[in-house]
């Protein structure tokens, strides 16, 4: 099922929104984190991107999850991984 999910982040420790070879994204650290908590790999698709130290009030992104979830259990879940401080989970929906 696709899930689409709505994220807020401090910029300060990425380098942007988008996986990269050298450097630490947004994307990456949010597949990282899914994959671990669901135990299968998780990728997932932005809605837009982010330059390195930009700050971010609303993103969304989207990730097709095998088998049906509690919604409001795996966000918990996933900011607890979080650093309150720079990075929050908002929401989450089918």
């Amino acid at each position: 099922m696709r899930y689409f999910f709505e994220i807020t982040y401090d910029g300060a420790k990425y380098n942007g929104w988008q996986n990269q070879a050298n450097a630490l994204g947004v994307q990456q650290v949010v597949e990282e984190t899914l994959s671990k908590l669901l135990r299968e790999k998780i990728s997932i698709v932005g809605s837009g991107r982010t330059d390195t130290g930009v700050h971010c009030i609303q993103q969304f992104f989207h990730a097709d999850i095998q088998p049906e979830i509690k919604r409001q259990e795996l966000l918990q879940r996933l900011n607890s991984f979080l650093s309150p401080k720079t990075s929050r989970f908002v929401t989450c929906f089918p």
